[in-house]
């Protein structure tokens, strides 16, 4: 067999195509990636976005409430608490989302981790996942 032989500008030309399709594919991978982590549930009225980034905590979004919420860390967690506690940046405000004794997905809401401490409940919702 043969072996085709290029001009040096056909080699570059096809090496700039090859490197081309490599990095438009690379960027594809990568914003597919970012938002493959994205969660989206319905609570009664309110909307639930959670997002899983590649490095850091969840990031959410609690609409009605206003503002980004930040994954919090809980180190006195029990063995059996699945939920996950987050705290919004700009009102200080807590939510937890988890699951139920009855499998049913929740958000609760608390004016502040004093009132998370005292189980003062500002809202108590359940969700269903709809996307994402």
């Amino acid at each position: 067999m043969a072996a085709l032989k290029y001009s040096k500008g056909a080699k570059l030309l096809i090496a700039s195509i090859v490197i081309s399709i490599v990095v438009l594919i690379s960027a594809i991978w990568n914003v597919a990636s970012a938002y493959s982590g994205l969660m989206t549930y319905k609570c009664g009225g309110w909307t639930a976005v959670i997002e899983q980034r590649e490095e850091g905590p969840l990031v959410a979004s609690f609409l009605p409430e206003v503002g980004t919420w930040i994954e919090i860390p809980v180190n006195d967690r029990g063995g059996d608490d699945m939920n996950l506690y987050f705290m919004s940046i700009e009102t200080q405000k807590l939510a937890v989302m988890g699951v139920n004794a009855k499998n049913q997905i929740f958000l609760q809401t608390f004016r502040n981790h004093q009132a998370y401490k005292l189980n003062k409940l500002e809202h108590s919702l359940l969700c269903k996942r709809t996307h994402g």
